[in-house]
């Protein structure tokens, strides 16, 4: 068996983008990104159970953050500024104008996160929506864009083909 590494770019934010479509796009731009997994105790420390308490494992949750680069996505159709194909960027893309929609909308969103790349990657998927986002723009730097997740329901892995 082989083992190797995975860097942190290696490891993406995949989200479906057209509700209902089942096709997943990467989230780009993204400087760093989070999945917790937490489950609940739940104790059931009786009169049998000495001087120790003891728990059973509980209702599992889960949530999810990120911070993105803020980039601007257009369309740029093809032969426009010696552009030899069309650039599809804001169709195809996603980018934090997508999450503000999201967010304002109260959509629950399809989020897959891919533990690598190529056949037998882990993929875990799950629903998720957004509790807060937060948006920065400073003088110097580049504008960024923070978003937190609240998973709704179970988690399923599956391996890429």
């Amino acid at each position: 068996m082989a083992k190797s590494n995975i860097k942190g770019r290696n490891v993406a934010m995949m989200v479906e983008k057209a509700e209902g479509s089942n096709t997943f796009v990467r989230v780009g731009c993204i400087g760093d990104l989070g999945l917790s997994i937490t489950t609940e105790s739940d104790e059931v420390t009786c009169s049998d159970s000495t001087d120790f308490k003891e728990f059973e494992p509980g209702q599992i949750s889960i949530d999810a953050s990120g911070n993105l680069t803020v980039r601007q996505l257009t369309d740029a159709p093809a032969g426009n500024g010696g552009v030899p194909a069309a650039q599809t960027d804001a169709t195809d893309g996603v980018s934090t104008e997508n999450f503000i929609d999201w967010h304002l909308a109260g959509r629950k969103l399809k989020l897959r996160f891919d533990l690598g790349q190529g056949t037998g990657t882990a993929r875990y998927q799950a629903l998720f929506f957004i509790t807060k986002s937060d948006l920065k723009a400073q003088l110097k730097g580049a504008a960024t864009y923070a978003v937190s997740l609240q998973g709704t329901g179970p988690m399923t892995k599956t391996l890429a083909p």
